[in-house]
This record gives C-alpha cells, structure tokens and sequence, in this order.
C-alpha cells in the first residue's frame, strides 16, 4: 500500500513479497470449513438431546479510525460486521466468525477506500458478579484492500483488542461495545486501523 502527496491511496501486486498468501488462504478456508462441520456437527447432537446449541448470530456497526501510513492519507471511516459465535460447553473460549466491510474516504480527493476482510477469531470473557461481561478478541484473517481510482490486493492481518458485552432483558440477546486494532500486510507498508463498534448478538 502506498499513499502518494495528495492523499490517494494506490495498491500494487502483492505476491512476490508474500508467496505464501494463497497457501496461508487455503488454509483460512480449510479450518473455517471443518469448524462449519464440528459447529453443525454438535447443533445436531444437541438438538437430539433436546439441549439448546451454543451458536449465536450478530452483527455490528461503527466508526473506522486508519492509523499510522494509512491515517496520513484516509479519512476516518465506517465499518459494518455480520458475525457468528460457537461456544463449545467444554471449553473456556468461544469461537467467533467475521465478515466485516470497511470504508474510508481519501483526503483532499473524491475517491474512496474500501476493506472487505472475513475474520476468524477466539474470545476470551472474563466471569463478573455484575451483568457487564469484560472479554478480550484476537484472529488471523484475510482481507481484500481496493480503491476506487484502481488497484487492490489481498494479504494476510492480524486483529486484537477487547470488548464490554451485557444482556437485554431477559432475552437471550445481547449488546456489546468493543475495540480492536488490525494489522493487514499490505505491500510497502502495513495497513493499520482501529475500529470502534456497537452490536448486537442473539
């Protein structure tokens, strides 16, 4: 990723300074697969157990901050997530897929940014006495950099940060706050943000 004097953001060809992108990607997809399997494969047992499945659905919006080299040429920005959680009964973490889009608008120019990343992740929530549920989030993703005046690439980031969840109700949907930073390899330099968002699970 470059960003020229005038703030317009250029991409180039990422895979000679990254060859194992499309191996790091077959993989990405692989284990999202066989979770999708294990996930289904435990719904089903429960259902014929009678016993509620851990899976739960969401989605999210909220403001995109880019920082570092990114920051020097993109407005601040909006993102909006679509989202689902496994939660094994067995085990302390949950498991949490993300389908995200990013969108910032370039300085001083008309023309945009735009990341579209799908995102695994594990969540770590710490036990409270009160209904504000603490946890902290981190995964490896992939995501897709393009902007509108040409160019885009595909590379491999990184994503952590933490979270406030706590119920509505007594519904089994639940809203939460959270924070992360993303670092995306881009070419040249790393593609930085942070994004603030709001959402809702259920």
């Amino acid at each position: 990723m470059h960003t020229s004097g005038k703030g317009t953001t250029t991409f180039t060809t990422n895979e000679e300074r990254f060859p194992m992108t499309r191996t790091v990607a077959g993989l990405l997809t692989l284990a999202l697969g066989l979770a999708a399997g294990t996930a289904q494969a435990q719904t089903n047992a429960r259902r014929a157990n009678g016993a509620p499945t851990p899976v739960t659905f969401g989605g999210s919006l909220g403001l995109s901050m880019p920082m570092g080299d990114a920051g020097n040429g993109l407005n601040t920005g909006f993102n909006i997530e679509g989202l689902v959680g496994i939660q094994p009964r067995t085990m302390p973490i949950e498991f949490r897929g993300e389908l995200m889009y990013h969108h910032f608008g370039v300085s001083g120019v008309d023309a945009h940014t735009s990341l579209l990343g799908i995102v695994p992740d594990v969540v770590y929530g710490f036990k409270t006495q009160s209904s504000l549920h603490p946890y902290v989030i981190g995964g490896l993703g992939l995501y897709h950099l393009s902007s509108s005046v040409g160019g885009g690439e595909t590379d491999v980031g990184i994503n952590f940060g933490g979270g406030l969840r706590f119920p509505l109700s007594n519904s089994k949907t639940s809203m939460f706050v959270e924070a992360r930073f993303h670092d995306v390899f881009t070419s040249g330099s790393s593609f930085n943000m942070i994004p603030i968002t709001v959402g809702l699970t259920f």
